[in-house]
């Protein structure tokens, strides 16, 4: 492990390892950011560039679409509601900036996807916009047509029957 103090260590222009390993683009940024996280790196820092864009390293991964690298973040504790300024020079959030990327893009896009993870790791935009979770449609089950049995028809007779009550009847009287 490398001491706390050396992966802290910030450039001239304020960014720490973390915020050089997002820019890097090396396809090593997984394995390093999680050694960079274990070694106790802070990823919450801005960077002091002076009336600039001044990302957190959170950011900047949101903003080259490092699915991984940000989850990894996210589980180690890396904070989301620490504000920066963005290239209009406007203070934002990672889930500000999110929505931003994600607008208009298909639900599928990576950027969708990176605004749906913020949004498990409660994230919040400091606009106030919430994430609202696409609704599934889940298919209903299609009846299967039942086969019940019709009994036959039962055919009343109703003739001989009523001769037989008239028969009785006309018995009783007679008596």
């Amino acid at each position: 492990m490398i001491e706390p103090f050396v992966v802290n260590k910030l450039t001239a222009n304020g960014e720490s390892c973390a915020h050089l390993l997002a820019k890097s683009g090396s396809k090593d940024t997984m394995e390093v950011t999680r050694y960079f996280l274990k070694s106790g790196g802070r990823a919450n820092s801005v960077t002091n560039v002076p009336n600039g864009a001044n990302p957190t390293a959170l950011a900047i991964n949101v903003m080259r679409n490092n699915y991984d690298v940000v989850e990894l973040m996210l589980e180690g504790s890396v904070k989301t509601d620490v504000k920066f300024r963005n290239e209009n020079n406007n203070e934002v959030t990672v889930m500000d900036l999110a929505f931003q990327r994600a607008a208009g893009k298909p639900k599928e896009s990576p950027e969708y996807m990176m605004l749906a993870l913020l949004d498990q790791y409660d994230a919040v935009a400091m606009s106030g916009q919430k994430f609202v979770r696409p609704v599934v449609a889940v298919p209903l089950p299609v009846p299967v047509p039942v086969q019940v049995p019709v009994p036959e028809p039962v055919v009343l007779v109703a003739e001989p029957l009523v001769d037989e009550v008239e028969k009785t009847v006309d018995e009783k009287i007679e008596m």
